[in-house]
Parts: C-alpha cells; structure tokens; sequence
C-alpha cells in the first residue's frame, strides 16, 4: 500500500490549531463592547436584556454569530475560508453590523426616487432664476 491509500481520519478529525473558537458569552461581550457599552453596564445588564442588545446591533444571537464565525474557519470552499492570518474578530463583527443596518437596493429605491425628484425639481426652479 501507497501513502497516499492509507488515510488517518478525515479532515473533520484533525485539530487545526489556528482555529479561533470562541462561546457565546465571548462574542456577546465582545461585540457589545465594541458598540460602546461599558463593562459595567454590560454586567449590570440582565442577560435577556444584553441579547436584545446584541440583536439590535447585529441581526443574530450571539450563538449564530459564533457558529459563523467558526464555519468561515472550518469550510473547505476556498471563496469562503476565513484564513487564520485574517480571522480579526473585530472585523467581522464590524461586517456583521453593516450587514445588518446597510439598506439593500430595494430598500433604498424609493429614497433614491425621491432624492432624484428633489434634485430634479430643485434644479429646474434653480435654472428659471437664472433665465429671469
């Protein structure tokens, strides 16, 4: 037999010591922290109001942010795969809070239309001053 037909397990049982793990109360913490709340006003905070905290700044509970963030170390689509180098928790919070207050096209449409119309009407009023 080759070394290449002798297998020790699959990837999913080697230990990848780069990989950040980090439990829900990490990424609670840490991500109120970086919206500004204070250490103690998180402590002093009941933990139902400190998820709705979270919830308000990020779009998920804590655990769903931490099963993300151990997904994009653990996926084998290269696209996808957050490298050890690049796992800045910091960052990805960031990411996930502009995901989460960033207006999508649909939402910005009408907004857009009506900028449009004010800019639109306020230069044809503008431009009858000047033909005066």
């Amino acid at each position: 037999m080759s070394d290449e037909e002798v297998s020790s397990g699959s990837d999913d049982d080697e230990v990848n010591p780069a990989l950040v793990v980090l439990t829900v109360e990490e990424i609670l913490r840490k991500g109120l922290l970086l919206v500004n709340y204070s250490r103690k006003r998180i402590r002093k905070a009941k933990k139902k109001r400190n998820l709705e905290r979270f919830r308000g700044h990020y779009g998920s509970d804590p655990i769903v942010i931490a099963q993300i963030w151990e997904d994009l170390q653990r996926t084998l689509i290269p696209e996808a795969h957050l490298p050890p180098d690049d796992a800045k928790l910091d960052w990805f919070l960031m990411a996930m809070h502009h995901l989460k207050w960033y207006p999508t096209d649909l939402e910005r449409e009408p907004y857009s239309i009506l900028i449009a119309c004010k800019v639109v009407i306020g230069f044809g009023s503008s431009s009858r001053r000047f033909r005066r």
